[in-house]
């Protein structure tokens, strides 16, 4: 023991003398622990290279700092050897990162002009020295804010004096938010705005995100580099090697295995880019605008731009951009892809030495003898701003008696500039990615095919095609299913203030007598009754049902069975609007306790967009709420008409806490997904009994609780990936409170209840205004002219729907209720909306899937995707044959049915139509199907005791 003792003291005195000479080192911001820079233009201890002593060798190969500045740019037209390489450094050194060419003027590797982190590298400052000539500390000047920033910083100091005695740990801790890896704002800030002006990027525009789809990519996450490791330091050969590689649209991390089906997939000469990059931005991007032309012909570069928005040049390109000049490839040379550019007009004189150019001076790619533009300037003999090709054949600046170009040519040049910015997708972008009208047909005007190669359209059909009827689809990689927070929802943004209202009233209006899962209403009205808006006209005692209100004035001509969305007939009250409008009187609800908040609720008729009326949701019998949900994770399921988002946000809070207190909850959240940034933003500026509003984004294993502590408010915001699926609450539920809802539960037995939009809204209109459940948001999306978010009366047709919203855009092959993946497909466009309708899916005739179902091939995708980890295919195969009780045993009633393992099976098997027909059989066979089960087939878990 006391040996043990000897072997730590010893220790502790030497780790504590080393502390002190590494303390005495200083701290004056340009140390090891400071901000990790050159100092002094050179690598040393006190330095990057201090820990990474092997990167000055690989750095020195980097393809940035190999740079050649003798190299000819028809945009600078700089002739180095008339100019010379001094005047080079001083224009241009500063988009240089020293080393190389450069270290022969004092300027070294400058790691902060790609690693600093605090925003604080001063680029400007940087480049001033360089103009003025004093190049050796043009590297220092740039870091000094940045130094002062990390001086003041407590959390730098301290790690600084705690680094003395245990250096590399706290290093890794603190390194990289220091100086970690490049940010996309170390490429688009300094060196490469250049870029704005010949691929009219906008990287440096405020409005970058409206732009490019690849806004939040960071640079190096697309110029791939292998990964820094401190403890493995060849990595660096790596980091800094000279060609770093591109990565490609469909590559692991990407859009692997992506498909936009058959017939464009099979486009594979066509890059991703043609079609999504559909159209640029003009105008100021930054302070930079985008070029049309440059001219030099004059002794000085004069420039146009593009100031309003373009279209790009589709060409070919085999990628590697050898050309001297920006150029593009020829059709059917080995590895060419058809890709976009922007096309900029150069001009320029030439000498004339290069027999090709003189040939043909505006289409040959060689660089070819541009003439300094100094001489170019001089040749303007009688100085009237104008230099002729005689003036420019005559020159003799040497005075040596013989002309110095008597072959000069004037070029002009088209330059390709490839692109692979300002990626356009459903959401973002100056125009929608380009469909096959935009390429063939009578439509085209995207591509000229004469241009690149084709006598024609190599499409053209006789008789014509009418490409406008062709759609491109969107097939999502399982990939990107087999997530419990996945989606196979499109991407739509929810934009609540975008919701337009149906201002006629359809000849009919029919009205199911059962818009919820519990018993059939009865009639309070007869054929031939006036009835007025917002009238009571069907009720039922049961506590499972929820009222129905006529949601028009009119006449009841018939109460019969009539279709409904759901595939069956329900008895209908079909009323004829009338002219007039009546309504009730409608009056606020001024007792807001909870046991009346509870029948208003009920008498409204409120009812949850899954078919549950939302009284029974906030009051289970025999069960006790504790938390109340809105869920706000769909762009369909928005309540109504808002003024503007604010409104939507305040209304919002207002119904949670309608719907805390009728539940008897003492907590409540409002859900939202990560991209709706404009409820975000109307939320976040927020007041909830004095407090300020922070929508807080569910990180990692952090429930609901931990926020409701954190904030210290029982009323809170929080933000998620998207959920799919009208009937996956019970993984909403454990993904928002860790609570397990078991086998044959719901999130009430846990005490959660969860409510849509829709009835939050339903309940702050029947509270505020006295007005009953009698209009609904639908989302009509598909083949129709005008595609929108809509506010309908309940029970207006479908077909009245969708004249409202333009009509069908040919002719409708299939008609789909509540979602493409699980919704209902209709026999007639004559059902109406229901009070459950959340969306209405047109496809045409060549979109619907037709395909005979084949075997199974015991692929697994199905239970690859399956977020409730079921096994879909022996499922369905017991199904099939009737074999029920094996279904049961399977955990059938687990199933969510989001419908993912029928939009994977390559099999086209009717997977989710299969499950839902042995549920159903099921449900009707067992009375009490919970007796039955045994708790070892609780796949997860019970949660009904409690939980969190």
């Amino acid at each position: 023991m006391a040996r043990l003792e000897i072997i730590l003291l010893g220790a502790a005195i030497f780790i504590f003398a080393f502390a002190g000479v590494f303390a005495g080192m200083g701290y004056s911001g340009n140390e090891a622990i400071a901000t990790h820079y050159m100092t002094e233009g050179e690598w040393s201890d006190s330095s990057c290279g201090g820990c990474h002593f092997t990167a000055p060798d690989h750095v020195a190969t980097n393809t940035h700092i190999q740079r050649d500045i003798g190299e000819w740019d028809p945009l600078t037209n700089f002739n180095i050897e008339a100019e010379g390489e001094d005047e080079w450094v001083k224009k241009f050194g500063a988009y240089h990162p020293g080393g190389g060419e450069l270290e022969a003027y004092g300027v070294d590797a400058d790691c902060m002009i790609c690693h600093e982190q605090y925003g604080e590298y001063d680029f400007d400052a940087r480049a001033e020295l360089f103009a003025a000539g004093d190049f050796e500390t043009a590297n220092a000047a740039a870091m000094e804010a940045a130094n002062v920033k990390v001086q003041q910083d407590t959390i730098r100091k301290i790690t600084y004096v705690g680094n003395a005695v245990t250096p590399l740990p706290l290093l890794l801790l603190f390194h990289d938010s220091v100086n970690g890896a490049p940010v996309k704002e170390s490429c688009s800030d300094n060196c490469h705005v250049t870029n704005v002006e010949t691929t009219a990027v906008t990287w440096a525009s405020e409005d970058y995100h409206k732009f490019d789809a690849h806004a939040d990519v960071n640079c190096v996450e697309c110029h791939e580099i292998s990964q820094s490791s401190m403890f493995v330091k060849q990595d660096l050969e790596n980091i800094h090697e000279v060609e770093a590689e591109t990565k490609s649209c469909d590559d692991p991390g990407c859009h692997e295995g992506i498909s936009h089906g058959p017939i464009v997939d099979a486009h594979e000469t066509v890059a991703c880019e043609s079609c999504h990059i559909p159209a640029l931005p003009g105008g100021d991007l930054g302070g930079v605008t985008p070029l049309a032309s440059f001219d030099w012909s004059n002794g000085g570069r004069v420039d146009s731009y593009k100031d309003d928005s373009f279209e790009p040049v589709l060409a070919w390109s085999n990628g590697i951009e050898g050309h001297e000049l920006p150029a593009t490839d020829g059709r059917g040379e080995d590895g060419v892809l058809l890709e976009p550019f922007n096309v900029v007009t150069g001009i320029w004189w030439d000498a004339g030495i290069n027999s090709e150019i003189v040939s043909s001076p505006d289409t040959s790619n060689e660089v070819g003898d541009a003439i300094p533009v100094s001489d170019v300037k001089a040749a303007d003999s009688n100085d009237n701003g104008v230099v002729t090709a005689d003036e420019m054949r005559s020159f003799d600046g040497d005075i040596d008696g013989n002309a110095d170009y008597p072959n000069a040519v004037l070029r002009t040049v088209e330059l390709y500039y490839k692109l692979s910015h300002n990626i356009a997708s459903s959401e973002v972008g100056l125009a929608d990615p380009l469909a096959c009208a935009d390429c063939h047909g009578s439509t085209a005007d995207a591509i000229d095919w004469e241009s690149i190669g084709f006598i024609s359209d190599p499409a053209e059909t006789d008789p014509p095609t009418d490409f406008t009827l062709k759609d491109i689809g969107v097939t999502i990689p399982e990939q990107s299913l087999l997530r419990l927070k996945g989606s196979l929802l499109s991407k739509e943004l929810i934009v609540v203030t975008n919701v337009y209202v149906m201002e006629k009233i359809p000849e009919k209006i029919i009205i199911p007598l059962k818009q919820h899962d519990g018993c059939l209403c009865t009639p309070l009205v007869n054929k031939g009754d006036m009835v007025s808006m917002g009238q009571k006209i069907g009720e039922c005692e049961c506590y499972d049902s929820a009222s129905i209100h006529s949601s028009v004035c009119g006449e009841v001509i018939s109460i019969e069975e009539a279709a409904n969305p759901n595939g069956t007939k329900v008895n209908s009250v079909i009323i004829q609007p009338a002219e007039a409008v009546e309504c009730v009187d409608l009056t606020p609800v001024k007792d807001v306790s909870a046991s009346k908040l509870v029948d208003v609720i009920k008498d409204a008729g409120i009812v949850e967009h899954y078919g549950t009326p939302t009284h029974k949701v906030l009051r289970p019998e025999g069960k006790q709420i504790d938390t109340v949900l809105i869920n706000a994770t769909s762009s369909e399921w928005i309540g109504g008409h808002y003024d503007t988002s604010a409104q939507y946000a305040s209304q919002m809070i207002d119904a949670l806490k309608l719907l805390m207190k009728a539940a008897g909850a003492s907590k409540g959240a409002v859900v939202l997904i990560n991209d709706d940034l404009e409820s975000i933003n109307a939320f976040d500026h927020l007041r909830i009994d004095g407090k300020l509003l922070t929508v807080a984004p569910l990180m990692g294993k952090r429930k609901l609780s931990y926020y409701f502590k954190d904030m210290g408010s029982d009323i809170i915001v929080v933000s998620q990936e998207r959920i799919y699926g009208q009937k996956i609450l019970d993984l909403l539920t454990y993904n928002l409170t860790g609570r397990r809802v078991s086998f044959c539960c719901d999130p009430t037995d846990v005490g959660v209840a969860i409510c849509g939009v829709k009835s939050a809204k339903a309940l702050y209109d029947a509270v505020h205004e006295g007005r009953p459940y009698i209009e609904t948001v639908v989302s009509v999306s598909g083949k129709v002219n005008s595609p929108k978010k809509i506010l309908v009366k309940i029970g207006t047709p479908f077909k009245d729907v969708i004249d409202a919203c333009g009509g069908y855009m040919g002719e409708p092959g299939k008609l789909i209720a509540n979602g493409a993946v699980t919704g209902v497909a209709q026999y007639t466009d004559d059902v109406p909306v229901t009070k459950m309708t959340t969306s209405i899916t047109v496809l045409s005739a060549d979109e619907v899937i037709r395909d005979v179902s084949i075997d199974c091939t015991h692929c697994a995708r199905c239970a690859d995707v399956c977020p409730v980890d079921l096994i879909p295919s022996r499922i369905t195969a017991f199904a099939d044959r009737g074999r029920f009780d094996e279904c049961r045993q399977m955990n059938i009633l687990n199933c969510v049915e989001c419908g993912r393992c029928s939009a994977v099976c390559p099999s086209k098997i009717h997977l989710l139509q299969l499950i839902r027909y042995a549920k159903n059989s099921i449900e009707n066979a067992y009375e009490d199907l919970s007796s039955k089960e045994s708790p070892a087939n609780l796949k997860l878990g019970c949660g009904c005791s409690g939980g969190n």
